[in-house]
């Protein structure tokens, strides 16, 4: 099935749980077979996510130092300190581009990508989180400040769970932050469940996953350094196989979803990702027509 013919699926009708799953295989597919050099380097990014911030938590500074660790695995800390830092920054642009490329690539306008808007909506997200984590670290050092974070944390949890399940509107779509929330707001009407459902097996799949991983180790009780390290990589890859599959999944949902909402309000062609395109020329003709009745008059 072609990136076309996923598209005309999720325009047709609203999908259930195993057709959504099945349209993102296809998906997932079409867009390897058309973006293949894209793909790969999304793959090796995430490998790379995914190893760094193994070796951050097993290389915890605070931990060697406490317990007399030599300099050189202190060293190895702070740098993948330094490294899981720079790779959660950089990956929200990456999570982004990857949303909307997909997005716009199945809508037939993946040349209208606008990075540098793209690179300013994932810079003031980044700045969000980072001033709330830096606010967390301090008041978490006090009583007070600790209960205040746990009462925030469930707010903050309520929230997410009513507005943010669609919030791939604001990587995709061309809105602010508040108009994304609102966006949201309006396609989780009768619509939560459709994000759930797949989002909870994948997220069970994961767990046990990771479950069938631990005990795969422990059973084979592997002491040759080499080899544990070879399949420790190799399970990391399916993992990576497994997030990147997940990501065009919520794509395909969010998209069905979206097209669904606008097909009761908005004509056909908003539906290939063209309403900014239309405005702009309708725009130009508008302006044009003005000029023209200004000369005559």
């Amino acid at each position: 099935m072609s990136l076309e013919n996923v598209r005309e699926k999720l325009m047709e009708k609203k999908l259930t749980t195993l057709e959504y799953f099945g349209v993102a295989f296809e998906a997932f597919k079409g867009f390897w077979k058309e973006n293949p050099v894209m793909m790969v380097s999304m793959f090796v990014f995430m490998v790379a996510l995914i190893v760094i911030g193994i070796m951050h938590s097993e290389l915890n500074e605070e931990f060697l130092v406490y317990y007399g660790a030599n300099e050189i695995m202190i060293l190895w800390a702070k740098i993948f300190n330094v490294l899981n830092a720079v790779a959660s920054t950089v990956s929200f642009f990456v999570t982004a581009y990857f949303f909307r490329k997909v997005a716009l690539t199945i809508e037939g306008n993946g040349k209208n990508m606008k990075l540098k808007e793209l690179f300013f909506k994932t810079l003031i997200l980044s700045v969000i989180i980072f001033v709330a984590g830096i606010i967390g670290n301090k008041m978490e050092n006090s009583i007070i400040g600790s209960i205040f974070l746990i009462i925030f944390s469930i707010v903050v949890l309520c929230v997410a769970l009513w507005a943010f399940w669609y919030f791939e509107a604001y990587y995709i779509r061309n809105f602010g932050l508040m108009e994304s929330i609102d966006y949201s707001l309006e396609l989780s009407g009768g619509n939560r469940i459709r994000k759930f459902l797949p989002g909870f097996f994948i997220a069970l799949g994961v767990l046990i996953f990771i479950i069938m991983t631990r005990i795969f180790f422990n059973v084979l009780n592997i002491e040759n350094f080499a080899a544990g390290l070879i399949i420790a990589f190799v399970f990391v890859m399916i993992f990576t196989l497994l997030a990147l599959y997940s990501q065009i999944l919520n794509t395909v949902i969010f998209l069905n979803v979206e097209y669904d909402y606008l097909g009761k309000n908005l004509n056909e062609e908003l539906k290939f990702g063209s309403r900014n395109i239309s405005n702009e020329n309708n725009q130009i003709l508008n302006n044009d027509e003005n000029k023209n009745e200004a000369d005559n008059g």
